[in-house]
């Protein structure tokens, strides 16, 4: 994808030398001020303070120096140069006193010019890049420390249930010793998925996971992960039922994080579908794209949760049946962001409570189709 055009400010009282830095990088990713009054750049910087700076010292009224500070106020970082014929070390530690990063002599040498100002270009791009990845990582580091302080408190409660009830070991007449047994189990096996998941979501949270992207055709994929998951429905007593194309459709994945992503949304739909119930998938192959839509007749979700359906914990009904269940909360968190790492898309509608919930997940055709 593209970067955003930076931001050039090219000022100096004479025309003509601002014309002939602007020709010098006409080739470059970039939207060019050219100003030649010193009370005009301050308006200019105002509005729209510049990446990167060529100021002229020598103004009448403001000096560059002068200019200079107004955009440090503005853009701390950006990066500025001075346009001077002064050349004595004196007027050259004066500049980077000023805050220059560094300076362009005149009489203007084109090559000059274009090379330092595109070292500066590079330096603010790099710096650009570096803020957004330390922004990425605060906000992976603050997901991961809420997933971890939610993932301790889940953990307490079957913890809770299992000491309790290995507590009442021994007396047959309080409880049974299968009964104790079947519920010490089912909360163990609850705290081994909510551990799975809780591992798998700060893996991709990090950037630990790679993806192996080939070319496949999600057919095959599609339906394994059905005729997995039939047995679980019907013993449940929900009908699945799929309609796929005829022809292979081609799309670039990584097999065994996609067929997770199918298998997520199924056991999804499963468990919260009642008896009774059906789940209809269909795929669709469009010119650079192909969808999977799974949906189901179950509870739905209401409107106000539709935006939170993909964060981390989210459990916001019960269907009777499941109480028992192992869900974590954390299914469809990872299933997003297993989607996000192949280049896809994946989307949820439902029309609220009892309505049936529809999820779509959209990868890359390998080729477009005519």
């Amino acid at each position: 994808m593209p970067s955003e055009p930076l931001h050039i400010l090219l000022l100096d009282d004479e025309p003509r030398f601002t014309t002939i830095i602007g020709t010098a990088i006409a080739r470059e990713n970039c939207r060019i001020t050219s100003i030649n009054n010193s009370t005009q750049a301050l308006e200019a910087i105002d509005q729209d303070p510049p990446d990167l700076a060529v100021l002229d010292i020598m103004m009448p009224g403001l000096s560059g120096y002068d200019i200079c500070t107004a955009i440090r106020k503005r853009r701390e970082d950006a990066y500025v140069l001075f346009a001077t014929a002064r050349t004595e070390t004196a007027d050259i530690l004066k500049a980077f006193e000023a805050g220059a990063n560094d300076y362009i002599s005149k009489p203007f040498r084109i090559p000059e010019v274009q090379a330092r100002i595109r070292a500066g270009l590079r330096v603010v791009r790099l710096q650009k890049d570096v803020r957004q990845k330390a922004a990425l990582l605060e906000q992976a580091l603050e997901e991961n420390a809420r997933i971890i302080g939610t993932a301790a408190h889940d953990v307490r409660s079957p913890l809770s249930i299992i000491i309790n009830y290995m507590s009442l070991l021994g007396d047959e007449e309080l409880m049974p010793m299968a009964k104790i047994k079947e519920v010490c189990l089912q909360r163990t096996y609850h705290i081994v998925n909510l551990v799975d998941d809780f591992l798998n979501l700060t893996r991709l949270n990090s950037g630990r996971v790679t993806c192996q992207m080939e070319d496949a055709d999600f057919i095959p994929l599609v339906v394994s992960a059905i005729l997995e998951y039939m047995p679980v429905a019907k013993k449940k007593n929900v009908t699945i039922t799929y309609e796929i194309p005829d022809a292979p459709v081609e799309v670039m994945i990584d097999r065994e994080r996609f067929r997770t992503v199918i298998i997520n949304i199924l056991s999804n739909a499963v468990k919260f579908t009642p008896a009774g119930g059906t789940i209809a998938v269909s795929l669709q192959a469009a010119s650079y794209s192909a969808t999977v839509h799974v949906r189901d007749s179950g509870i739905g979700i209401k409107p106000e949760n539709i935006c939170r359906i993909f964060e981390p914990f989210q459990r916001f009904q019960r269907v009777k049946g499941v109480e028992n269940d192992t869900h974590t909360g954390m299914g469809m968190a990872i299933t997003k962001r297993l989607v996000d790492f192949m280049g896809g898309s994946i989307t949820v509608a439902s029309e609220g409570d009892n309505k049936g919930t529809t999820f779509s997940v959209t990868v890359p055709l390998s080729q477009i189709r005519a």
